[in-house]
């Protein structure tokens, strides 16, 4: 994969996830690390996909936005699950 193609495989991720409507995502059903996630950060109220890689309290935990390897602490009504998007151009 050339920078150009990896610049553009980038930008359609990031279309999908602002399509996404956060609050008619399903909830998480309990709280695993390396769980996929979509995210809403607490520093720009985007969306973005993510991983959670620690649980902090019973109510937050660390996402790490797996395609800027970023991470933040979040409260869990920042966290759903990540709906599985199929992309036919690719399939």
């Amino acid at each position: 994969m050339t920078l150009e193609n990896s610049s553009d495989l980038q930008k359609e991720i990031d279309t999908t996830v602002d399509s996404f409507n956060f609050d008619t995502l399903p909830k998480l059903i309990g709280v695993k690390i390396n769980t996929l996630c979509v995210a809403k950060s607490v520093v720009d109220s985007k969306l973005y996909r993510g991983k959670i890689i620690s649980k902090i309290v019973k109510s937050n935990v660390e996402v790490e936005f797996i395609d800027y390897g970023i991470t933040e602490k979040l409260p869990l009504t920042n966290v759903v699950s990540l709906p599985l998007v199929s992309n036919s151009k690719n399939c």
